[in-house]
């Protein structure tokens, strides 16, 4: 088996971060556990595919937008369910204390996308083939 790409790294970490605020909201408000259990199958059958697409031909572009469209759902999620609240009526809402983990997972899902989808000699391949000269 192959050392993970630094696309798998980022993407892995990504999808921990955004897993923790998820498990948190499933364990302290029960109303919302239907909600939490889809999102959470949605983000593991999208790991495996995302971690899949690199042993096959798959194409930079599916992968990143696989990685775009994941992430905008908690970036959105975090911004419309706890920042916002907070900045205008000064509210805490229930389990804000990992919603910083949703919010920055899913923005590194969505900037990982855009790195994807952007020129084919990014940073984030040429980190990839000097670890492989080495």
């Amino acid at each position: 088996m192959s050392p993970l790409s630094i696309e798998q790294r980022v993407f892995l970490v990504a999808v921990a971060s955004v897993t923790t605020h998820q498990v948190q909201s499933y364990v302290e408000q029960p109303e919302e556990r239907r909600f939490r259990v889809v999102v959470m199958m949605v983000f593991a059958a999208a790991t495996a595919m995302f971690l899949r697409s690199q042993q096959k031909s798959s194409t930079r572009i599916r992968r990143g937008m696989l990685a775009l469209f994941l992430g905008l759902g908690p970036t959105s999620g975090a911004l419309v369910g706890h920042i916002l609240p907070l900045l205008r009526r000064g509210e805490i809402v229930p389990v804000s204390e990992t919603a910083v983990l949703n919010f920055g997972g899913g923005a590194f899902l969505v900037m990982l996308g855009v790195a994807l989808l952007g020129h084919k000699d990014h940073d984030i391949h040429k980190a990839d083939k000097l670890r492989n000269e080495m």
